[in-house]
């Protein structure tokens, strides 16, 4: 939702470093999930 005015650069800024940690944040929390962890330290030990 954004305001009529529109928002800030600065904060629009913000907003898109947020978004990005977020993005980021899921791709380990997924693998996590899916147990993919355990499964590549069982092919490399």
């Amino acid at each position: 939702i954004v305001p009529r005015k529109g928002v800030t650069p600065f904060w629009g800024r913000m907003l898109d470093l947020s978004e990005g940690a977020v993005l980021l944040s899921l791709v380990p929390l997924c693998l996590a999930v899916l147990d993919l962890y355990a499964a590549a330290r069982g092919m490399t030990s």
